[in-house]
């Protein structure tokens, strides 16, 4: 019996080549979208699994709440707050930190950039990490252990046994290591990213009471990632509902001071389930981007619509043509077979046609894998074609297509009566044409609506990439030096070297540039004012305006010619000092300023320095568009950071970049240099954006693609049963141009009721997804029709080279030959 299904349904396949084409190419482009997909949102949902008990681990990030101000969430904690969490809380069984920097590893006399973990040494124990070589208790003993990636082994120290090497560090002067563990290096679905892991006592030392406190005993900020696991049993809800009570009993009576309000309205703790940080931890200073849970499955819900477009191509077709096989099923049913073996003869065929469609789509697969892991910036996790679990899953999806797509035709043409068929009176029509229609108007809604989305992902990408951001940002290179005794005068020297070229036409040095994550903020208070505000601030150097081509909207700049404008806002004299400042347009508003001019001259304090406002300029994005702009004060400081910003003319941009690199290595001949274009990195700042609208371009040209494979096939068939009637239309006196009107119309009224699902829907989805930006382009509606006019037009196209071919046949042919 199976022998005879599969016969005829390859009978069935090789007799209609045409059809059989159109649905096994539209299948495999479905599934093989789907898997591709599916094996993306698979590796996003198994973030941090691979790690043993995650259960009872958490990250604590931090909630900044400053009045006024949206909250900052930080995926990091102070460090003083471990401490204090193990002393209150007999529930948490222990707590690891960990604090990111930027530093260089010399190996035979060669630096080399990396980022380097620094850590309690508890962090492998706590985390479970697994280990190649070395005891996670022994990893981070000693102030001169270092514990090494797998990768990062091998890097540096080639196959040979890593442990008992030694590495020098840049901590931030040059230091030996000695590595004391090998970690296996972790794997792409983890919200961390580190190679080289310190202990935290042999990178900041254990403080001598003399000077400020260690970064890990400040309370002022939160520079560190916490990781918190949780004795068996507890609640972490329990835990959370305990947090502000722990944070007014612990928040220091300084930092209280200067906040002027109740702890716990300023700082507040979250404990996030590490399996949960990819999708629901803070964004800011993160070691990955987080990642997107409404997108991922967004993307998922795309790659099934094309799959169902496939399905429903197919369909279409097998109930369109069952007035061909009407009489192969009436006869069949005569000779005694039941509804339920014709039944599962066409879900046969459906099998075997999707299981074809499936062998290709693994080819396919294998062709758009890598373009798909350039765009989304990493692997997706695809089995490769020896793994079972390709097939598994390729099994199964074979089997839900075939159904979904063969189970109405099923039931359809097993419904045929024999009597209805040999009946001269039978009309031909065994399906039901609405059906057909409503299916045509849902798999061209669901390609406009696409290709809406797109070209609006696209229209926000270009206006972030072509916005005003307050400054000029072409032809500006970014050299960065990295915290330590020497930054400030290397930067200077840079600067100094590098003005000297006459291609360069101004060099500033500042504590951050656009695109770095800066949260720098000081509490000022305006004289008059009940309480102080939190705003934004950068030290900058004279030059640093001039180099970013920005002008005063009032006032003017800051100037070394002037008399001493500058100190910085950590001075701690007990006299009050003065310095001047600048400040941009969305300060006006948090000082409480109504125009530009109106704080020329104004006084904001902070603990011990009073600030003179001397200019007003517009707002500089330092962010991206996504946020909105922060309320920033500018001053100039004899130790401005470490950031050089070079503006040059484009003529000579690699002549540059030499000289740069000379000049490092003759200065800094121990440390790799660190450099970047700026447009580069603020184009950085909508990567996700970028890949989103290049996949979503990519399905939706497949989705219309395969929408008029399906339309083209219906005007064929169609086409083909109606030559009598266009040959008896033209007998009656209509012209070809008549019978293609009218052939046309018949095929573009989905597509215009297309337009009536798909519009409100993508505007529905567009609304909602550029609330995520703060500077955002207004819903065109041109695209809109544009969008309906193009699925009309392509429609259009695919049916006219059938449509005008019947036009023009001769009526004496077509009823001479029928």
């Amino acid at each position: 019996m199976l022998a005879n299904y599969l016969k005829v349904a390859l009978r069935a396949l090789l007799a209609d080549r045409f059809f059989s084409l159109i649905n096994i190419c539209g299948l495999s482009v479905g599934l093989a979208c789907v898997l591709l997909v599916f094996f993306y949102v698979e590796r996003e949902f198994s973030y941090d699994d691979w790690l043993p008990d995650t259960q009872s681990l958490y990250r604590l990030d931090t909630f900044q709440k400053a009045p006024g101000r949206a909250p900052l969430e930080i995926a990091r904690a102070p460090g003083p707050v471990r401490d204090a969490l193990l002393s209150d809380f007999p529930q948490i069984e222990d707590i690891a930190r960990a604090h990111m920097v930027s530093t260089s590893a010399i190996r035979d006399g060669q630096p080399f950039n990396e980022d380097i973990l620094v850590a309690d040494p508890n962090l492998f124990a706590l985390l479970r990490l697994p280990m190649a070589h070395g005891s996670p208790d022994r990893a981070l003993a000693n102030t001169t252990s270092v514990a090494l990636s797998t990768r990062m082994a091998e890097k540096y120290f080639g196959r040979r046994e890593a442990v008992g090497e030694r590495l020098v560090l840049l901590v931030p002067e040059a230091k030996d290591f000695e590595v004391s563990a090998v970690f296996e290096t972790l794997p792409e679905n983890s919200h961390m990213a580190f190679d080289i892991v310190v202990p935290i006592e042999g990178y900041f030392g254990a403080g001598d009471g003399a000077g400020p406190p260690p970064i890990p005993e400040q309370w002022g900020g939160a520079y560190f990632h916490t990781y918190v696991r949780l004795r068996p049993g507890t609640q972490a809800a329990d835990v959370q509902r305990a947090l502000p009570d722990f944070v007014d009993r612990h928040l220091p009576q300084w930092l209280i001071d200067l906040i002027k309000t109740a702890p716990r309205n300023f700082y507040a703790f979250h404990l996030v389930p590490l399996r949960d940080v990819h999708f629901d931890g803070a964004p800011l200073a993160s070691m990955k981007p987080p990642g997107d849970r409404t997108t991922v499955l967004a993307l998922l819900g795309v790659a099934t619509l094309i799959l169902a477009i496939a399905c429903i191509n197919f369909t279409n077709l097998a109930t369109a043509r069952s007035t061909l096989r009407a009489r192969e099923i009436a006869l069949r049913k005569a000779v005694g077979a039941t509804r339920r073996q014709i039944a599962v003869q066409f879900m046969g065929e459906a099998f075997v046609l999707t299981a074809m469609a499936g062998v290709l789509a693994v080819g396919l697969i294998e062709l758009a894998a890598p373009y798909l892991d350039r765009m989304l910036g990493g692997a997706i996790g695809l089995p490769g074609t020896g793994d079972p679990a390709l097939w598994a899953r390729l099994g199964a999806l074979i089997a839900l297509t075939a159904v979904g797509a063969g189970l109405y035709p099923a039931l359809v043409l097993s419904g045929i009566r024999p009597a209805a068929v040999f009946n001269p009176d039978h009309g031909g029509r065994a399906a039901s044409g609405m059906v057909r229609s409503l299916l045509v108007v849902l798999q061209f809604a669901i390609s406009i609506a696409l290709m809406v989305v797109t070209a609006v992902v696209l229209l926000q990408t270009g206006y972030a990439r072509t916005a005003d951001l307050g400054f000029d940002k072409d032809n500006l290179l970014i050299v960065r030096v990295a915290d330590g005794p020497r930054r400030d005068l290397i930067a200077q020297t840079v600067k100094d070297t590098v003005s000297r070229r006459g291609d360069v036409v101004a060099v500033g040095l500042s504590s951050a540039v656009p695109s770095d994550p800066s949260e720098n903020n000081i509490a000022v208070r305006v004289p008059g004012a009940a309480n102080p505000v939190q705003i934004g601030y950068h030290t900058i150097d004279s030059d640093f305006f001039r180099t970013y081509g920005v002008e005063p909207l009032a006032g003017r700049l800051i100037s070394t010619h002037r008399t001493v404008e500058g100190t910085p806002p950590s001075a701690t004299d007990e006299a009050e000092r003065s310095a001047s400042a600048v400040v941009n347009e969305a300060a006006l508003r948090r000082l409480g300023f109504t125009t530009p001019a109106d704080a020329l001259g104004r006084v904001v304090r902070t603990s011990s320095v009073a600030f003179t406002i001397v200019g007003v300029v517009s707002n500089i994005h330092f962010r991206s568009l996504h946020r909105d702009v922060r309320e920033e004060l500018y001053h100039l400081d004899d130790r401005p950071g470490g950031v050089v910003s070079i503006k040059y003319r484009s003529d000579d941009a690699s002549g540059l970049l030499s000289f740069v690199d000379r000049t490092w290595r003759d200065l800094v001949p121990d440390r790799a240099i660190d450099r970047t274009f700026l447009d580069a990195a603020l184009n950085a700042q909508y990567s996700r954006e970028r890949a989103q609208a290049g996949l979503l371009s990519g399905f939706a040209g497949i989705a219309l693609v395969l929408s008029c494979l399906g339309l083209l096939a219906m005007a064929s068939f169609s086409v083909q049963r109606r030559t009598r009637e266009i040959a008896v239309r033209k007998v009656m006196g209509a012209r070809s141009r008549d019978i293609a009107r009218l052939l046309l119309w018949q095929f573009s009224r989905p597509v215009l009721v297309a337009n009536l699902v798909a519009w409100p829907v993508a505007f529905a989805v567009l609304s909602d997804w550029l609330k995520q930006f703060a500077y955002r382009i207004d819903l065109p509606v041109s695209v809109f029709f544009a969008a309906g006019a193009l699925a009309m037009v392509i429609a259009w196209l695919a049916i006219a080279t059938h449509t005008l071919k019947v036009a023009g046949v001769s009526p004496a042919e077509t009823l001479r030959h029928d």
